[in-house]
């Protein structure tokens, strides 16, 4: 999910269902293509490709947000808190009705670990950190539990 302001986008998600597709890669390539451009792709799929190894896929009872982001001048005005809820009230997220939401933040993004726990989610727990990942993507798994549960 894509949200834009006069017709750049501005916010970001990606759902990623814990199912594999064939085609995932492709379509990963397409749409950051689409909304980064040629320049940027290349280091954004790099920086995937190493968190990738690091941090674990969604299992398939796991609907895993990824790729959140919002533009740094636009951070705090609630635009990925409204990309959140608009995904939650399409009935989006989870992506399949036995899964739970999950989405990993970087131990170094407090701002966004602060919001992701005010939509609802709590970490899971600590896991082993391998010391092939840089400090500096190192990243904490965390669970949606909706209020009242």
């Amino acid at each position: 999910m894509v949200a834009t302001l006069e017709e750049q986008p501005v916010a970001v998600l990606a759902i990623q269902n814990g199912r594999k597709n064939a085609f995932d890669d492709l379509y990963s390539v397409r749409d950051f293509l689409q909304h980064f451009g040629p320049l940027r792709t290349p280091g954004l799929i790099r920086r995937g490709l190493i968190l990738e190894t690091e941090i674990p896929a969604p299992t398939r009872r796991q609907t895993l947000l990824a790729h959140c982001a919002t533009h740094p001048r636009l951070r705090g005005q609630g635009i990925f808190n409204a990309l959140f809820s608009h995904a939650m009230s399409q009935q989006l997220l989870p992506a399949m009705a036995d899964q739970v939401l999950v989405l990993d933040v970087l131990d170094t993004n407090v701002r966004a670990a602060a919001l992701y726990r005010s939509l609802g989610f709590e970490p899971m727990g600590h896991r082993r950190r391998s010391g092939r990942l840089p400090t500096h993507l190192a990243a904490t798994r965390m669970q949606y539990r909706p209020q009242g549960h």
